[in-house]
């Protein structure tokens, strides 16, 4: 029961890490893919 609780909030952590680190990308205008623009086959202005 115990590891189960762990395992869970160790989970639960990693995703709000993962949340927090796009917001925090988002906030700076980073692209989503991590490529640069000028090979990027996506419609919007970079």
């Amino acid at each position: 029961m115990a590891a189960t609780i762990i395992i869970v909030g160790l989970l639960a952590a990693y995703v709000g890490f993962l949340v927090v680190r796009g917001i925090g990308k988002m906030k700076r205008g980073e692209s989503g893919c991590g490529c640069g623009c000028s090979g990027c086959s996506e419609e919007k202005e970079c």
